[in-house]
């Protein structure tokens, strides 16, 4: 079921229902691009003087803001809505909003709503968000677009986020098909799904603000301001908590000129994509961070599952890049694993597991390491190893292994840049498959081609330190 759009240019006069105020700006769709909507200027604002208020461009009550603290506010107020918060319990803030939107979602799209619930004017914003194929965030992308991602640290990190959308919204369907009356709104009609629930996510990590001092919050209207570098306006609260979008001091906004914000001057090339959908290949990010998984099962280690479980989370290898000290050279990117140091031990080395029961019945795993319980430092046995005779031996063995888990993933890189290169050539000039949309394709080809450049130097300084002559030595000396 699809939930019914309004035409952008009745976003006034909601805004004017709900006391927000457009100061000479308005929200308009940008022609020609992938954004969408647009916070545009209908004036000249130019010259202004340098106290704050006199630059405010839009206004928002704190009533409208929506956060958890908001949704919990809500709960108190319709009866309904608190009998399914108090039986979801969820427990992160993201959760909490979700959940809200998802009954905003489901009311919005039966005629026969009106006798849910406490009414809240977010019922009518969602019908002036994006549609579902508009929203260009990679978790709505196809299994088409997903896969233009292999060999990039966004291939697992899609992968683990379905699944932890997918156990967020069973654990919804779950409970709620338990209260009769919410049954009967959610799913007795299939009024939602769980493309939704990944929609309703895509939507609120693309559109969440982090205000000053409510947090993480989504603002309606605001957050159809789009994302520049240098953006030309900021946002803030002020002493009544409303928030309110400001003209920066000394920037002049032509008429016609669109009003931007920034998402995220800090933010890498992995986490804009991941979190907003697009990705620039004009910007450069100063520093470029991103995970790959460690695959314990590329090695054959009987205790693999004991040295997962004392871990604690997924494994993965840390990349990162600093622009400000130069070109990407293997001297100036960084790598870290803790996993690997772990793994890389064995019985031999003084690595030891045993299990301990508490006085309840149950079980507790315990790590040893040379007659020591280090059981809290499962994370750090780059420093446990440190005093040992032989700890350059395990740094070897780290590094080797950590080199054999970036060259599939740079592998993966090159092969995937190469079908692409097939395909232009059988193809010609007929572009992307007709399932591959341009700006999902652009986008995917400028993280790759950042990512396997900070790849390359990585595998270069991991085989310069394997091919070291007297690492050579002493790994030989210790086989003997």
């Amino acid at each position: 079921m699809n939930t019914p759009h309004l035409p952008i240019e009745q976003l006034q006069a909601w805004a004017w229902l709900n006391s927000i105020s457009f100061a000479d700006t308005n929200v308009q769709r940008i022609p020609q691009t992938s954004k969408g909507f647009g916070l545009i200027s209908n004036k000249n604002h130019c010259d202004l003087p340098d106290d704050e208020s006199s630059r405010a461009l839009l206004t928002v009550p704190h009533d409208l803001v929506l956060n958890a603290a908001a949704v919990k506010e809500y709960a108190k107020e319709d009866q309904g809505f608190r009998v399914l918060f108090d039986a979801v319990l969820p427990i992160k803030p993201r959760f909490t909003v979700l959940l809200f939107l998802l009954v905003q979602t489901a009311l919005a799209r039966r005629e026969d709503s009106s006798s849910f619930g406490v009414s809240n004017p977010w019922k009518q914003y969602i019908k002036f968000l994006p549609k579902q194929s508009e929203l260009l965030v990679p978790t709505l992308w196809n299994e088409q677009e997903r896969d233009l991602l292999r060999g990039t640290s966004l291939e697992s990190a899609l992968e683990a986020k379905i699944r932890t959308l997918r156990r967020e919204f069973d654990k919804v369907r779950q409970v709620s098909s338990g209260i009769p009356c919410w049954d009967e709104l959610l799913w007795e009609h299939e009024t939602v799904e769980f493309r939704d629930w990944i929609f309703l996510d895509a939507v609120y990590r693309s559109r969440t603000l982090g205000l000053p001092r409510s947090g993480e919050s989504m603002v309606p209207c605001l957050d159809m301001a789009n994302h520049a570098e240098p953006a030309n306006a900021y946002y803030n609260e002020n002493d009544q908590d409303e928030v309110v979008l400001y003209q920066f001091a000394g920037v002049d906004i032509s008429e016609g000129e669109e009003v931007t914000i920034s998402y995220g001057a800090d933010k890498s090339s992995a986490e804009m994509l991941y979190t907003y959908g697009f990705l620039d290949a004009l910007w450069l990010p100063p520093k470029e961070t991103f995970d790959f998984p460690f695959d314990p099962a590329f090695f054959e280690c009987p205790l693999t599952k004991a040295k997962m479980a004392a871990f604690g989370e997924p494994p993965k290898i840390h990349l990162e890049y600093d622009r400000h000290a130069g070109e990407i050279t293997p001297d100036l990117v960084r790598w870290e694993c803790p996993f690997a140091y772990l793994m890389c031990l064995n019985e031999e080395d003084g690595l030891k597991f045993d299990t301990l029961q508490e006085t309840d019945g149950k079980r507790e795993l315990r790590v040893k390491f040379q007659g020591e319980d280090v059981t809290e430092r499962a994370k750090d046995f780059e420093t446990l190893i440190m005093d040992h005779d032989n700890r350059q031996l395990f740094r070897y063995r780290v590094v080797m292994t950590v080199e054999h888990c970036l060259s599939v993933e740079y592998e993966k890189n090159c092969g995937q840049k190469e079908s692409w290169s097939c395909g232009q050539k059988e193809s010609q000039s007929l572009g992307p498959a007709p399932d591959v949309r341009v700006e999902c394709l652009d986008s995917a080809r400028v993280l790759r081609e950042r990512q396997r450049q900070i790849l390359e130097a990585v595998l270069e300084k991991l085989h310069a330190e394997v091919s070291n002559q007297n690492t050579l030595e002493l790994f030989g000396r210790n086989l003997n």
